[in-house]
């Protein structure tokens, strides 16, 4: 054990002359080491008070360690020779005050993001999910207590001098800056809560408090236009209260919701909520107001079929067909073609605030009266024709046509038939004969190899059938009932109520075969918009194409454009070997020559500009983005789908209903 002496006590003490003793102190005067050397002649024996004196000499004070002084003296004796020895001397170092351990009381959150999530809090629902982490804390909950710690002390050296303790970087919290920061009061080494909230941990030693509502809210809020009122409810937290009925009442009366208040409702919904302990609010409607009805519009009701175009009627086992359907409907002078159904007056309302709403009547309309005609004085609101024809809305008014009705057959004893305006045909259109029309055409019977030119539409209550000379082509929808080896060309919709055998079907919009087992098989379907059928192809694979083709307009606009082009092609070789060719005379002619290379260049200009035009109508000829095909029961091996430049050839069965689109420029089955 380390012993302190003094150079007093060491006072009057002789050094050995047998042997040197040198006193050897580290840099930091820390510690200190004795060298021993022996005399070349004189011996004796080294004593513990030799080498204390030695030490004393050096007023070294502090430190010495009796144990290793008689150590170091035992071993020369042994051995008298040159040698240093181990310490003998040691200083002492300060003690740094040491803080006490901090003890949590509470459950705190500690992780960065539930951290960022309580402080964007204000409300326990917010934080709800959270709940198992932390615990309510209360103003003057203790949420950590510290240990005491130990003081700092001095230290000193061999020689006696003090060392003070570094006391800083100790972590030794001040008290001050404690009780104003994140809602924590010190007090001795107790920390406590100011607030009511949840402790949390943001990367400083001491715990802080963010403030949360624990308690259930409810809010009234109002729409805007006052027409309702919500109750929003937020859930209570730990120990948290609920809202008063009487308080809920009070934010009603504020907000000015005097009407349409179902306060049964309101009950209801809160002893459910409270009950259930939701995690997140919920809102009901607790007010509604009365709103202003517009009178509903007058309107015009028509005693005939105003569809031109009608899709077949669908019996109940899916079948479809045209029987019951006329797109040429024959009338009498006097008959009733309209009715007028009065505007109905608007009704009030009122918002939650009781204020009264008023509501606009109905807008009266006209009967559309057109041509043959008129409005009866003494019925004023209906619509009766004056003169035998066939009647049309054309879409604002009713007009009674003349009007071309065949009692029979369209055959030898009518010859072609040629009409400005629409034609009923009783019977069949038989091979060989011509029908032209400038307005709608409905055949009651069938269509053999017979050429059907109409401008409108076409309806035929049975087939178009024949050995594949039979043409129609309609500037709008073709509707029939079944077609065989025939060519249909529509620059609408073509319905047919069941199958299409061996058939080039051509619609500037779309093609639907309603069909039952059976609804396509050899021939060709092209439209730009859709097809959709029962079955594709047969079980023999017999050809057929259904395809998805551009909308005609821009093929003839390509087209038209491409004529173009080569006429300008045409007109600069032309101007080119005219130049070519100039007798020497004309060469002379510098304005002529100039005249000539103008044009050529002004052509190539216009040949530049046309060419980015047929670029750019190429693209959105090519846009299929909204097209499709659709089976909805099976196509066969042999089936062939198109859609722009894009093929897909079926060899094996596709099954069930599906639907084939462009994507990403190929054909997907989907």
């Amino acid at each position: 054990m380390a012993e302190g002496t003094n150079n007093a006590s060491g006072a009057g003490r002789s050094m050995p002359d047998f042997v040197s003793i040198d006193v050897r102190v580290a840099m930091d005067r820390m510690s200190a080491r004795l060298y021993l050397r022996p005399h070349p002649v004189l011996t004796g024996t080294l004593t513990v008070e030799h080498l204390r004196a030695a030490l004393e000499r050096e007023e070294i004070a502090r430190g010495i360690d009796s144990g290793a002084l008689k150590s170091a003296a035992d071993d020369w004796n042994r051995n008298p020779r040159e040698v240093e020895t181990p310490p003998v001397a040691r200083g002492g170092g300060a003690t740094t005050e040491k803080v006490g351990t901090l003890r949590i009381s509470v459950k705190l959150l500690t992780a960065p993001l539930e951290v960022a999530q309580l402080l964007e809090s204000r409300h326990y629902w917010q934080i709800a999910p959270l709940a198992s982490k932390f615990q309510r804390v209360d103003q003057g909950t203790i949420v950590a207590r510290r240990a005491a710690g130990a003081p700092s002390l001095l230290g000193y050296d061999i020689f006696g001098a003090p060392i003070t303790p570094d006391v800083e970087g100790t972590g030794m919290p001040e008290l001050a800056s404690i009780a104003q920061v994140g809602n924590v009061f010190a007090a001795g080494n107790i920390y406590t809560s100011s607030v009511t909230g949840v402790a949390y941990l943001d990367g400083s030693e001491i715990p802080k408090v963010h403030a949360i509502i624990f308690d259930a809210t409810a809010e009234v809020r109002a729409a805007p236009d006052r027409m309702s009122a919500e109750l929003f409810v937020t859930p209570a937290g730990e120990r948290g209260g609920t809202p008063a009925e009487n308080s809920i009442r009070d934010q009603i009366k504020a907000a000015g919701i005097t009407y349409g208040v179902d306060y049964d409702e309101m009950r209801f919904f809160l002893a459910r909520f409270f009950k259930g302990n939701p995690a997140t609010p919920q809102s009901i409607v607790i007010a509604r107001g009365t709103p202003a009805v517009k009178g509903s519009d007058g309107r015009v009701d028509y005693c005939f079929n105003t569809d031109t175009s009608p899709a077949p009627l669908l019996n109940p086992d899916g079948s479809a067909d045209y029987r019951n359907i006329n797109i040429v409907t024959s009338v009498a002078a006097g008959t009733l073609l309209a009715r007028l159904i009065p505007p109905t007056p608007g009704s009030t309302g009122k918002d939650i605030t009781g204020r009264e709403l008023t509501a606009p009547h109905g807008t009266p309309t006209k009967l559309p009266v057109g041509t043959n005609t008129m409005i009866p004085p003494a019925d004023p609101a209906t619509l009766i024709a004056t003169a035998n024809g066939i009647v049309n809305f054309d879409g604002a008014v009713v007009n009674i046509s003349e009007g071309y009705m065949i009692p029979g057959n369209v055959d030898y004893s009518t010859g072609n038939v040629t009409y400005e305006g629409t034609v009923g045909v009783n019977g069949d259109v038989k091979s060989g004969f011509e029908v032209n029309c400038g307005g709608d055409l409905q055949i009651n019977g069938t269509i053999e190899d017979a050429k059907v030119t109409v401008k409108g539409n076409v309806l035929c209550r049975y087939g178009f059938v024949g050995n594949g000379k039979g043409v129609i082509d309609a500037g709008g929808d073709v509707n029939l009932v079944y077609v065989k080896n025939q060519t249909v060309i529509a620059g609408g919709i073509v319905n047919v109520a069941r199958e299409a055998i061996n058939c080039n079907i051509t619609a500037g919009k779309s093609i639907k075969i309603y069909g039952h087992n059976l609804s396509v098989a050899g021939g060709t379907l092209a439209a730009h918009e859709s097809i959709i059928l029962k079955t594709a192809g047969n079980i023999s694979g017999v050809k057929t194409l259904i395809q998805i083709i551009p909308e005609p307009e821009l093929v003839a606009q390509m087209a038209s454009m491409r004529t173009m082009a080569a006429q300008h092609e045409d007109n600069i070789k032309k101007l080119a070997l005219t130049l070519e060719t100039l007798p020497p005379a004309k060469r002379q002619d510098k304005e002529f020559v100039r005249k000539l290379r103008n044009a050529i260049i002004m052509i190539k200009q216009e040949m530049l500009g046309l060419d980015e035009k047929m670029r750019a109508l190429s693209v959105t000829m090519n846009n299929f983005s909204g097209s499709f095909i659709r089976v909805e029961r099976c196509a066969y091996p042999g089936t062939i789908f198109s859609i722009g430049q894009r093929n897909m050839v079926l060899n094996e069965m596709l099954n069930s209903s599906k639907t084939l689109k462009l994507v990403d420029q190929d054909i997907k089955v989907l």
